[in-house]
């Protein structure tokens, strides 16, 4: 692999109660691309449910996939695999797996659906290619007797091995100033997990310039994920560089597969993640935290701090809006979590990163808020609960860790505890230079079933499904605003409170019934558009802020940039909106019309809304039919003034809304053709999501996901 190093001066912040204090950093990125902050080339490994940039990664390749494979009655099933031409000159390690839906598991319930799995059958392992190596093997499977003769998944697929039990990664030349150390995590990927396969042994070692010098060795571990579960995961690894400090070395990283009893395969599938020279920087300028947090479907007229009548959101209302600016009108461009997300991420309109459904993926030039973020020198992770927000759609992009909580099977009642103890942990153990972070949670989305104990809140149960459904909801939203409340208190006990910007935010908001419509995603009135945006950031945002004017999400990304001191992502169509929130430049940020869409799929608009501080605009491609609103007098949208009076001001505006969708429309359509929007990648013939996914059981996994929330039929 070649390494290309970029080095970036950066800030640490002090971490009373988690850390000891830290002092201003520079950092020098063993991994990273030549010439661009984007990391889309870098390739990347899933140990458990936590992908990382790694070196040396073992791609898997697919020789054969049928997803309705007749299963043999009698109980035995062999077939032939066969190395086409272009594997055949190197070793390689060749599986097969058989797989059926589990028939005990019926889905009758979301009990059952979330229960369910596979019933699944492996082929002995064999190695092939290389110089007078087999091309071709016999896979023999034992079918269990509930398998035979029904239709499942066959996948035979191959993983490159090296060329013996030793593979190493070396730097390029690397300076390394008096105080350094050296980061960088390490694991063994699934292959190697299984029975048979050898303990490894992660060395570093240093070499510096010049003959004669000989090598240090800087680290050496053993693990055995064969042998023991516990090592089944990434580990961390800080080593101090006293001993090469002042001369230019190359650091090489080493992964030996170790010859023991009962080991068939002496080759390695060790990796090393993201590996960095950290530096003190005498003098350097202190940069903030940044912490985003997205609770899915959370609207804004369902928040206390937005006139809620519930008390849903003490938490919120106190320790974050009032502590810091309170938008009143934050508009979604997309009432769907993918495109929303990828916006909120990007700075980019739905049309611009073309992340508008699961088939799709970011383009590798354009660069994420959490790009920009790892080349200023931050530490930067994301603790999400996967379906939508996954590792392979552009989400991981940037992102030193990318942590998934798949638990699909605790999707009712949620798991917003779970993932905010995730975000938690990784601050208390990360939190050595400043970083940043990205948390998602789908607690109050639907399926609604608040936690024990929250059932009683906010009097008795309203008459009506969509009246009892919105109750409910509120009561999610309380519990979330509770596990809201924890996460601060651990995040101000770490003494991160000054130096952190901290923003809650949704990615859309969810309708009961208000303009006939449920749910979210192709609906364009305020309940589904309007979501809470709160920004704390003491000594950078005044307690007790306002913002009146309406914000797109799309103008997120550049705001955290603008407020954290690092220049604007390129090609960014957002606006930030730092100085409304400083008071330091209010008026550099002009109010313009937010145009909003709703998609069908990646090509089909459903519907488009521009929507001002006045008024609001709705049109339908589905139909002909047309809204507009003023909600100076009717905030609710309950009565369209569609034919206005000629020349009136309401229908001044509504051409004006008219012409902005036209032009919109067509900035769309060039940009599409300038940038078409890009297929996922597809090497298992699954979504793209799950490439490098082994065998793809977590496909089943993420739509038994998308099913408790309601995605999936």
């Amino acid at each position: 692999m070649r390494l290309t190093m970029v080095t970036i001066a950066a800030a640490v912040l002090g971490l009373a109660g988690c850390r000891s204090q830290p002092a201003p950093t520079g950092v020098t990125h063993l991994l990273a691309p030549a010439g661009t902050d984007s990391t889309a080339g870098l390739p990347r490994v899933e140990l458990g449910t936590e992908s990382r940039p790694v070196l040396g990664a073992h791609p898997v390749v697919v020789l054969r996939r049928d997803d309705a494979f007749a299963l043999p009655s009698d109980g035995a099933l062999a077939l032939d695999a066969e190395l086409p031409p272009a594997m055949a000159a190197s070793a390689v390690l060749v599986d097969g797996v058989v797989s059926i839906r589990d028939p005990a598991f019926p889905v009758r319930s979301l009990a059952d659906l979330r229960a369910g799995g596979r019933v699944e059958v492996r082929a002995a392992s064999h190695v092939l290619g290389g110089p007078g190596g087999e091309r071709r093997a016999r896979l023999e499977f034992a079918l269990a007797a509930g398998m035979q003769g029904r239709t499942g998944r066959l996948v035979i697929f191959a993983r490159p091995l090296g060329d013996g039990p030793i593979e190493r990664d070396a730097t390029a030349p690397v300076f390394v100033p008096r105080g350094s150390r050296l980061d960088f995590g390490y694991g063994v990927e699934e292959a190697g997990w299984r029975h048979g396969m050898p303990p490894v042994v992660f060395r570093v070692r240093a070499e510096p310039e010049g003959a004669g010098n000989g090598s240090t060795t800087l680290f050496e571990r053993r693990i055995d994920p064969a042998g023991d579960a516990r090592d089944r995961r990434w580990f961390d690894a800080s080593v101090a560089l006293d001993a090469v400090a002042g001369r230019s070395v190359r650091l090489v990283f080493e992964r030996e597969a170790l010859a023991a009893p009962g080991v068939t395969l002496p080759r390695s599938f060790g990796v090393v993640s993201a590996p960095e020279v950290v530096a003190p920087a005498p003098g350097g300028r202190r940069r903030p935290n940044v912490v985003l947090v997205s609770l899915d479907t959370l609207r804004a007229r369902s928040v206390g701090a937005y006139g809620a009548p519930e008390p849903t959101t003490p938490a919120f209302d106190a320790r974050v809006a009032a502590a810091g600016a309170l938008v009143r009108q934050a508009v979604t461009p997309d009432p769907f979590t993918p495109p929303a997300h990828m916006s909120m991420l990007t700075g980019l309109a739905p049309c611009a990163h073309g992340v508008l459904t699961l088939d799709t993926t970011l383009a590798p030039d354009r660069v994420t808020l959490a790009e920009r973020f790892r080349a200023a020198g931050y530490r930067t992770a994301a603790v999400t609960e996967d379906a939508y927000v996954h590792d392979g759609a552009g989400f991981e992009r940037g992102f030193d860790e990318f942590i998934e909580n798949r638990s699909e099977e605790d999707a009712t009642p949620g798991f917003a505890a779970e993932t905010f103890a995730a975000a938690r942990e990784w601050i208390r153990a990360r939190g050595d230079r400043p970083f940043f972070l990205f948390v998602h949670t789908y607690q109050v989305h639907e399926p609604y079933t608040p936690p024990r104990g929250y059932e009683a809140l906010f009097g008795p149960p309203p008459v009506g499904a969509s009246a009892q459904a919105a109750r409910r909801y509120a009561q999610e939203i309380r519990y979330t605003d509770d596990v809201l409340a924890d996460f601060l208190d651990a995040l101000d006990a770490c003494g991160r409170e000054d130096d952190t910007i901290l923003v809650v935010t949704s990615d859309h908001g969810e309708a009961f019934g208000e303009h006939a419509v449920s749910g979210h995603g192709w609906d364009l009135h305020d309940e589904a558009l309007l979501v809470p945006l709160a920004v704390r950031a003491p000594g950078r945002v005044p307690a007790g802020r306002i913002i009146e004017g309406p914000v797109d999400l799309i103008d997120l990304a550049p705001t955290l940039l603008d407020l954290a001191g690092l220049a604007p992502l390129p090609d960014v169509q957002g606006r930030s909106f730092a100085g409304l929130l400083t008071g330091r430049d209010a008026h550099a940020f002009v109010e313009q019309p937010i145009v909003s869409r709703a998609f069908a799929d990646a090509l089909t608009p459903i519907a488009v809304s521009v929507r001002t501080a006045t008024y609001k605009y709705i049109k339908r491609y589905d139909t002909p039919r047309e809204a507009f609103y003023d909600l100076t007098t009717d905030p609710e949208e309950r009565r369209s003034l569609t034919v206005a009076v000629a020349d009136s001001p309401a229908s001044v505006h509504l051409r004006e809304a008219r012409q902005l969708v036209a032009e919109a429309d067509a900035r769309c359509a060039s940009w599409r053709k300038a940038h078409p929007a890009r297929p996922a990648p597809a090497a298992l013939g699954a979504p793209g999501w799950l490439v490098n996914r082994e065998l793809l059981e977590e496909r089943d996994a993420v739509e038994r996901k998308l099913r408790s929330l309601g995605y999936v039929e």
